[in-house]
């Protein structure tokens, strides 16, 4: 869990030790309960460790209750759902301010009982909006309206100003102020959108009243604005998100930005942070000055995806990947990937024979790939029940490492003693996996 804060060390491993780990931390302080709202606006990571814990908490002093949107969360969550309804009438009247009775009515019937259309509603018609209620607009997309209204309303620069805040990583106000320096802003426009109650000053930080206000003000930009304070901020910030603010406006390829992104991809692998890995990699991957280094990094990603659990999108670089490849390496790379997304998201048996034709179709031009396509071929046929083929497809791996030590001998010699053991051969599979068990320590000890 300290790694993945980054308050401690690098630890690489399974991401789900980190939820593992968090749960470890809450029963330590238990009795304890832990209140998330908004889940649907955290991270990938933060969510999938909430999730994780709420699953396995429960009779040991540790609960969770989160809020989100029905539709953010995950197919399977596994948790015990509770479905909020609108506020009654009565309870919707107690949070508007005092209105003319046509005017409540009118907000009373757009916002359907949504807290928070019922507090920003009243501040569109003091700007002059007169929507009827029986305009087909749902409380979520009118809420978004009011706010694209209060933004429309500030000055030019004011609006400027907050294009910056919403595509700065954290809104810390020393980056911000040297920004606005930067592009000829006074602190005035700052202080204009705090008035107007769209940004709130904190400490050393500024943020958006609400979530929706970024959203809403970095979509009302253009396309070319939104580069330019990405530019902007690229100048004035300092440490890892600098190079994410250089590759939002990088117009084409800049192998500078690409290699940049490589090592922020390798320092979110070391603290388990997969899904952030796996952005950084498709970036570099369409920043790439040649096809060559581009379609590596698509494998990257597509490899951090897998790690992620997101194995569909890990199937899409895959994919992508196989139309750049004209290196056979990288070709029975991608065959690969497609491979293991396949056993892991689709049919066993299918997996097992894309991948057992695939390693006798590169056994020549790649042999370390062919090698590693033919053990998987054993773990998909074992999986499906066939160990008389895993077994076949754990000697073809053997066979293409002969002679060779390190990772790919490790891999090719534990499949096939697995496929040997589940196949009846115990003696045989315990010789073969004395035989690799140094060279698989050595290379993934957890594994």
């Amino acid at each position: 869990l300290a790694s993945a804060l980054a308050l401690g060390p690098p630890s690489p491993g399974d991401r789900l030790a980190v939820a593992v780990g968090t749960l470890d931390v809450l029963r330590a302080v238990a009795p304890v309960r832990v209140l998330v709202d908004d889940l649907h606006w955290l991270d990938p990571e933060s969510s999938e460790c909430l999730l994780a814990v709420g699953r396995r908490c429960g009779g040991d002093g540790v609960a969770l209750v989160a809020a989100a949107r029905p539709a953010s969360l995950p197919e399977g969550h596994g948790l015990r759902e509770h479905r909020l309804t609108g506020l009654d009438p009565t309870a919707a009247r107690s949070l508007l301010p005092d209105l003319p009775a046509p005017d409540a009515e009118q907000i009373l019937a757009l916002a359907d009982g949504n807290p928070l259309a019922l507090r920003e509603l009243p501040k569109a018609l003091e700007g002059g909006a007169t929507e009827s209620p029986g305009d087909p607009l749902d409380p979520g997309a009118r809420v978004t309206a009011c706010f694209a209204q209060r933004i429309e309303r500030l000055s030019p620069g004011a609006r400027r100003g907050l294009v910056l805040l919403a595509a700065s990583h954290d809104g810390r106000i020393g980056d911000l102020l040297r920004a606005y320096d930067a592009e000829g802003l006074p602190a005035d426009d700052l202080a204009e959108a705090e008035a107007a109650e769209i940004v709130v000053v904190a400490g050393d930080r500024v943020r958006f009243g609400h979530p929706l206000l970024r959203k809403t003000a970095y979509r009302s930009a253009t396309a070319a604005e939104r580069r330019q304070a990405h530019v902007t901020l690229g100048e004035v910030v300092e440490g890892p998100v600098q190079i994410w603010h250089l590759a939002a406006a990088a117009l084409g390829p800049d192998e500078r930005v690409a290699q940049g992104l490589d090592a922020s991809a390798v320092d979110a692998q070391a603290r388990r942070g997969y899904h952030l890995a796996s952005a950084a990699l498709e970036r570099a991957a369409q920043l790439s000055e040649d096809d060559f280094a581009g379609c590596l990094r698509l494998l990257g990603a597509g490899g951090a995806a897998i790690a992620a659990g997101d194995v569909g999108r890990a199937g899409v670089l895959a994919q992508e990947a196989l139309d750049r490849a004209t290196d056979p390496t990288l070709a029975a790379g991608a065959e690969h990937l497609s491979g293991i997304v396949e056993m892991w998201n689709a049919d066993a048996g299918r997996a097992e024979r894309r991948l057992r034709v695939a390693a006798q179709r590169f056994a020549t031009t790649a042999p370390e790939q062919a090698a590693g396509m033919a053990a998987d071929a054993a773990l998909a046929a074992t999986s499906n029940g066939d160990c008389r083929r895993a077994i076949e497809d754990g000697r073809r791996a053997l066979a293409l490492t002969e002679g060779r030590t390190g990772p790919v001998r490790a891999h090719a010699g534990t499949a096939c003693a697995w496929a040997l053991l589940l196949g009846g051969h115990r003696d045989a599979a315990i010789a073969l996996y004395d035989e690799v068990e140094p060279a698989q320590l050595a290379a993934d000890a957890p594994r």
